[in-house]
Order: C-alpha cells, then structure tokens, then sequence
C-alpha cells in the first residue's frame, strides 16, 4: 500500500519493532513519525485517532516510572497494530 497515512503508521511500528524500550528517543521519533501520519490525512477521524496515540506519547514522556512507561508503550504498540490492520481494512474496501 503506498499510502502515505499508512505508511507512516507503518514505520512508526517498526520503530517500535526495534526498540522495545521506551526510552526517550524512541519516543521522540515515533512522535515525529505521529506527526507525519497526522499530516498525511486530512480525514477528521484519522487525525483524531494519530492524535490519541500522540498523547500517549506526550504521557510516557512525563512519566518516568519505567512501570508505567512500559505499559503505556505496550498499549499504544497493540492500538497501532489494531490501527494498521483497520487501514488495511478500509484500504481493500475503497
């Protein structure tokens, strides 16, 4: 798919792929590559739920409870997973 949405969504789970951490640079970079799937739609919905995954985003970064980290980023991971096949979906539909 060359979607420029879902492939944003794409990389930012491969970022995670390779970094099972939260540390404070895999979170910088996913958070720029949020920004640049929120960008590559102009569908209110789309926005709003890159938006939702930003502010967990925004959340792990103020807290630094590793304990919460980790399951604020195992969270998000399985969000954008769902996220992802749902745009697959929705792609294979249009």
């Amino acid at each position: 798919m060359n979607d420029p949405l879902h492939s944003a969504i794409a990389d930012a789970l491969a970022l995670i792929e390779a970094n099972a951490e939260p540390t404070d640079e895999t979170l910088r970079a996913l958070s720029v590559r949020l920004a640049l799937a929120h960008a590559a739609t102009e569908d209110e919905i789309n926005q709003l739920a890159v938006e939702s995954f930003q502010e967990t985003i925004d959340d792990m970064q103020a807290d630094k409870n590793p304990d919460h980290r980790a399951y604020l980023y195992e969270q998000m991971t399985t969000g954008l997973m769902a996220y992802e096949v749902q745009l697959l979906v929705d792609g294979a539909k249009g």
